[in-house]
């Protein structure tokens, strides 16, 4: 196995941080480095101002130490408040701890409207940063009914537009929430609390602020989940297959910290066991707790949105499997609750994924009625 590890691919450091580890699980491991440049001579000074222009080689300040007897001091900052200093410190953290940190991941980043940096200082050297993303609000306001249907989704609001989506509740899309895009520790510093640091600084902020909850999407490996958990973050929703870039499937986590979305949270975790199958929708749901009374309300929600054709096959989750419990004997064929729709065309004997749609979506609709 091969690869370059610094560059303009983005995928470097995801070798160095995800998949090299996961090896040396596996097996004993030798690692090679090899020095010399292909592209370009040694110490080539053109080489060497395209990295510094584009800030893409993660060159961690190595003069913080491994240890700090005094906490950090934490600030809320924007890319432009920064000094040129702190800029170059914050985005080295950031194509250091992240497996994909690209010049224009950098650009869209800085650029970003509704960002924001929660930033931690240790000898005035920040040692620690979180990207914060603002969501949902009176811009998703007026399409909230169509965002939670499926039938509109509008650039950014990851997590607003996900969890009226995954409920069909409009009003969840405009709620207030702040996203923590990323978290970066200085290499020394890491495994001293102060990435939860930064979380519980960041929690009574948005308090403060009146935010409703904050929120994180990411690649879930059993660390990250364990660390999220840890910082009182529930995980209401899991990507149907692996990311292209991590090689791992989507979480969503979120920490409600005001009553529009703490009245949610029990139903939310309920249906989260439903969507993942870790609780048979067949056996278990029965309408006498609250928590089954909402779960079973989703489902007829998705069916219907399906029917109507705005929602995905993919976007139904528990309320394909309630369906096929229930009223599955409608479909000649064999088909069962983990079938892709390519499988389920197959099984079938269709022509494609629009007839298969069709003819699900005519099924769906008569089971309704």
């Amino acid at each position: 196995l091969a690869t370059t590890t610094d560059g303009y691919e983005g995928s470097g450091q995801g070798f160095l941080s995800r998949f090299v580890p996961f090896l040396e699980h596996l097996k004993q491991l030798t690692h090679f480095t090899l020095t010399t440049p292909i592209r370009w001579l040694n110490d080539d000074p053109l080489e060497q101002f395209s990295k510094e222009a584009l800030l893409v080689t993660a060159d961690v300040n190595q003069s913080v130490p491994s240890t700090t007897n005094d906490d950090p001091q934490w600030s809320t900052e924007t890319f432009d408040s920064l000094s040129g200093r702190h800029f170059r410190e914050t985005i080295q953290l950031l194509v250091s701890a992240h497996y994909q940190t690209t010049p224009d991941d950098i650009m869209r980043i800085v650029d970003a409207p509704d960002t924001f940096l929660v930033v931690a200082k240790s000898i005035d050297t920040i040692v620690a940063v979180g990207i914060i993303t603002k969501e949902g609000g009176a811009p998703l306001l007026p399409v909230a009914s169509e965002i939670s249907q499926g039938k509109r989704r509008v650039k950014g609001h990851l997590g607003a537009q996900r969890l009226s989506l995954l409920t069909g509740i409009p009003a969840l899309a405009s709620c207030h929430y702040w996203r923590i895009n990323r978290i970066a520790v200085t290499p020394s510093l890491q495994g001293q609390g102060i990435g939860s640091a930064c979380l519980d600084y960041l929690t009574e902020k948005a308090k403060h602020a009146g935010i409703d909850a904050l929120s994180s999407s990411f690649g879930a490996t059993a660390r990250l989940l364990n660390f999220w958990r840890l910082n009182n973050f529930e995980q209401i929703a899991a990507g149907h297959k692996p990311d292209k870039s991590s090689g791992e499937r989507s979480a969503l986590v979120i920490k409600p910290l005001t009553q529009n979305l703490t009245k949610y949270i029990s139903e939310l975790t309920r249906l989260f066991l439903y969507d993942t199958a870790q609780l048979d929708i067949a056996s278990h749901i029965s309408r006498i707790t609250k928590e089954d009374r909402f779960c079973f309300e989703v489902i007829i929600k998705r069916l219907e949105h399906f029917s109507q054709g705005s929602r995905s096959f993919d976007q139904l989750g528990v309320a394909w499997n309630y369906f096929l419990s229930k009223a599955g004997h409608r479909l000649d064929g064999a088909v069962s609750i983990d079938m892709h729709i390519q499988e389920i065309t197959q099984t079938l004997r269709l022509r494609g994924k629009k007839e298969t749609t069709q003819i699900l979506q005519h099924a769906v609709k008569e089971y309704l009625a």
